[in-house]
């Protein structure tokens, strides 16, 4: 996806659609709420990571759900492809069972509550369901997604399913996604040689060697440090100098908004407040050992 595409893409009740195959299979979907049908059915809820983007970042982004429902041991035979409407049963992955699948649209910039009737699907067979998000502008270009397993009807209750939905990292900012080693862990020797940080995604070389970019501080004093970006450009590499305690090592990672993804777009560690936000962890390390 092109620097323009990932811009554009980037963030910032009444039933809409009702449709049946051959089979009674029912979706309902209502954006605000999900009216009670009084049917076995399944209410599905994409719910964004709030660290990693918001609702109203996901829901702006997207313009098309694509919905697939799986199960295991297949959910209708070879020759079973129908369309009606929004819905289709054909074959999207790798075996030679057919699946439902259902563009759902995000109209209002809102993220639907999508009700799954069981009509003729299997009673107890468990299913797989896998949601994608379609860029706005229609590109077709697939930038959030999110799946759940072992997902089961229960008679006559309709059942809340939630199901993580977030952007991809090709789309969000990039963000620090590990550092190591992790807190409360052991520094043998009192003694911390290197620091590891690994990126969202890969990260400009220049935007993290700049001075104050990546800085480590102890005892309320930042110290000398070295920084080596690898190639693929997802891990830095800190060397610093003196990083030592007594009993016990205690650090500050900072890694500042400064430091930017390859297409200049600044590091985000928090989406859902405003602004970019910087990455900063505290670390305790025991000291047992040599």
């Amino acid at each position: 996806m092109s620097a323009a595409a990932r811009r554009a893409a980037r963030p910032g009740s009444g039933v809409l659609g009702k449709a049946r195959l051959l089979v009674p299979l029912w979706i309902v979907i209502a954006p605000g709420c999900a009216e009670d049908p009084g049917d076995t059915a399944l209410d599905l809820e994409l719910t964004p990571d709030p660290n990693l983007n918001t609702v109203e970042q996901v829901a702006s982004a997207i313009e098309t759900i694509v919905l697939v429902l799986d199960s295991p041991d297949g959910l209708y035979p070879p020759g079973s492809e129908r369309v009606v409407g929004n819905l289709q049963i054909k074959n999207v992955d790798t075996d030679d069972e057919g699946e439902v699948v259902v563009l759902v649209p995000v109209p209002d910039r809102r993220l639907p509550w999508i009700r799954i009737r069981r009509g003729g699907l299997p009673p107890r067979a468990p299913l797989t369901i896998r949601v994608t998000g379609l860029a706005r502008g229609g590109s077709a270009t697939a930038i959030a997604s999110g799946s759940v397993e072992g997902i089961l009807f229960e008679e006559g209750e309709a059942v809340p399913v939630a199901i993580p939905f977030d952007l991809g990292p090709e789309v969000r900012p990039p963000r620090v996604q590990q550092v190591l080693p992790p807190d409360e862990t052991n520094a043998s020797g009192c003694v911390l040689d290197e620091v590891t940080i690994i990126f969202s995604e890969a990260v400009d070389e220049a935007s993290v060697l700049a001075d104050g970019a990546i800085v480590i501080v102890r005892d309320g004093e930042p110290i000398r440090t070295d920084v080596r970006l690898a190639g693929s450009g997802y891990i830095a590499t800190v060397v610093p100098t003196g990083l030592s305690g007594v009993g016990m090592l205690r650090y500050r990672v900072t890694v500042s908004t400064s430091v930017v993804d390859l297409d200049g777009i600044p590091l985000d560690q928090t989406s859902a407040q405003d602004g970019n936000q910087p990455y900063e962890g505290d670390f305790q390390l025991t000291c047992a050992g040599p």
